[in-house]
């Protein structure tokens, strides 16, 4: 199961793939063109898109079990980020 808390651009998998739940941070970008790119940074080729915010967040909820289940059948770490802020003037 895999829900979103809103505005603080999370998702969390929870359930069968992995034991704990986990928490994923996601971007969500409008298109010139007219609808959102979603994609979690640290999970490398997991992107989706939708029309609506809402829709692209629900792709992103469909994909996710799926990708953290074929890290986990091919054997492959979970990738391990260093997370951190930065300031510009």
């Amino acid at each position: 199961m895999v829900y979103d808390d809103g505005p603080s651009r999370r998702a969390a998998v929870v359930g069968s793939v992995f034991m704990e739940p986990r928490e994923f941070e996601y971007v969500l970008e409008p298109q010139s063109d007219g609808g959102y790119l979603i994609y979690v940074p640290e999970l490398p080729g997991l992107a989706t898109e939708g029309q609506t915010r809402e829709e692209a967040i629900a792709m992103l909820r469909d994909a996710l079990p799926a990708y953290l289940e074929s890290l986990r059948e091919h054997g492959m770490p979970w990738p391990q980020v260093e997370r951190g802020r930065v300031a510009a003037a």
